[in-house]
């Protein structure tokens, strides 16, 4: 009789392991379409600016053929009447040639009208950089009486290495610039890399620090004991470009 039965199967729940194990996988999936999609950006944002770029060579190419070709039709000297044998050709030069000196004098006006301007605009910006610098540097200075010391060093560093680009981005930061000064007076090391890196670098090297500090991240510090390296493998973690610091960028950049 009791083979005659049927059987009936049990339902297997599965282990708190595997529902651990099955939750980690799903989270793994999950950042790896998200770098998948960062990866497309990123090489969409690259053809896009290359793009660009060629367009505004091709652009610039253009502008200087045209203004070659402006050149050679401009009259090179006033014209006289005895170089010209018909009268209403000599007409036609002076004409053009009294034209053309009207088109360069209103061009001089407007290109001095337009330096003057934007010097106004870099001069207004600049005292408007230095009134907020110098607003909150007021607070940073009363909380550390070493503050002076830190712009000395910058100051010290921008000589040494012909850096002018920091102190520029710093007063150009505004409120934000007493932070980095303090950051880079209190990391000598991190000040003395971004001097040392090529003019190109340092303007993305002070805005890297500047979102950084601005961001305020908070840094665990975990007791845990450093990991173990086996023979087959490496306790290196993979570099997350986005978390490493401007020291950590430098010194992955030069020595890999």
């Amino acid at each position: 009789m009791a083979e005659n039965e049927a059987e009936v199967e049990e339902k297997v729940e599965p282990t708190p392991e595997q529902v651990e194990a099955e939750a980690k996988q799903a989270e793994e999936v999950k950042v790896q379409e998200k770098e998948k999609a960062k990866r497309r950006l990123s090489d969409r944002n690259k053809e896009i600016t290359y793009k660009l770029r060629e367009a505004e060579r091709q652009l610039e190419a253009e502008r200087k053929v045209s203004a070659e070709l402006k050149e050679a039709q401009k009259i090179k000297k006033e014209p006289q009447e005895d170089d010209f044998d018909d009268f209403s050709q000599f007409q036609e030069k002076k004409t053009q040639w009294s034209t053309q000196k009207e088109q360069e004098m209103r061009q001089e006006i407007t290109q001095k009208v337009q330096q003057e301007q934007w010097q106004a605009q870099q001069q207004r910006q600049a005292q408007e950089n230095q009134a907020a610098y110098l607003k909150n540097r007021e607070a940073f200075a009363k909380d550390d009486d070493k503050f002076h010391d830190y712009e000395v060093a910058i100051d010290d560093a921008v000589n040494t290495w012909g850096a002018p680009e920091i102190q520029d981005l710093i007063l150009k930061a505004k409120e934000h610039g007493p932070m980095m000064v303090k950051h880079l007076g209190t990391h000598p090391e991190e000040l003395s890399l971004i001097a040392s890196s090529s003019p190109q670098e340092r303007p993305y090297l002070i805005g890297r620090l500047q979102a950084k500090l601005e961001a305020k991240p908070v840094k665990k510090v975990s007791s845990a004991p450093d990991p173990v390296r086996s023979g087959g493998g490496s306790a290196i973690a993979p570099v997350n470009p986005e978390n490493e610091s401007v020291s950590e960028y430098i010194r992955r950049k030069n020595f890999g």
